[in-house]
């Protein structure tokens, strides 16, 4: 982030944050190289939604270090939200620009209603509406209260950054939820990976989302 934002203040945990991106990346592939596209209504064509979702989620890399929590909080809604619209695409004979009009609050109410959604599903989707309403709320309630013009973007980059630290920790737990929502959908297991994504997996710095992900992927000889 230093290179590309040299006027940025410093950001102590940018690194986790970068490693939780770098993360996301590598499951995400594994996921759409293991799943089944044919699944319920899923087809090649929706995986759209779940790339967006990936894409929004690498572009936090780009407002984290603006300090813009406008700019911020609407990518984590995005991101959130094109999660949301992948699973319903998977459950909904829908097309994608049905989908992509469908808003949040009929997403969550089919969502809801549809009885091939397991209550595992539905109790992971739960946390995600508390994220999504959370930063919805969030966005609507900024406004720029400074009078100088555009002199304030520039302290705006260089002032502390107060968000780093809870985009890190609601991240993390969105991801993992995303983990676990789409490895039991598609029912992706440790042992059905190849060489080259375990090797992969295994590179992982963080220890302890190594193992939240050895769990979720049902790795039987998980080591402390």
């Amino acid at each position: 982030m230093e290179k590309y934002f040299p006027y940025s203040s410093k950001i102590p945990n940018e690194d986790k944050i970068y490693q939780l991106v770098c993360e996301n990346n590598l499951m995400v592939g594994i996921i759409l190289s293991n799943m089944d596209a044919s699944r319920f209504y899923l087809n090649e064509e929706k995986l759209i939604f779940y790339r967006r979702y990936r894409d929004g989620v690498n572009k936090i890399l780009i407002y984290i270090p603006l300090n813009d929590e406008i700019g911020i909080y609407a990518c984590m809604r995005y991101s959130i939200e094109q999660l949301l619209k992948f699973i319903y695409s998977i459950y909904f004979e829908k097309n994608i620009a049905d989908i992509s009009r469908t808003s949040y609050r009929y997403i969550k109410e089919d969502i809801k209603k549809n009885g091939n959604i397991d209550t595992y599903i539905k109790e992971c989707l739960l946390k995600l509406y508390t994220y999504y309403a959370n930063y919805s709320n969030d966005l609507h309630d900024k406004e720029v209260t400074c009078n100088k013009e555009l002199d304030f973007l520039g302290n705006i980059i260089q002032s502390e950054n107060e968000f780093a630290n809870g985009i890190e920790k609601d991240l993390r737990n969105i991801l993992i939820l995303s983990y676990k929502i789409m490895c039991h959908v598609f029912d992706i297991k440790y042992n059905l990976l190849n060489v080259s994504e375990r090797s992969s997996l295994e590179s992982l710095k963080s220890k302890g989302g190594k193992r939240k992900i050895y769990s979720i992927l049902k790795r039987d000889d998980i080591t402390e």
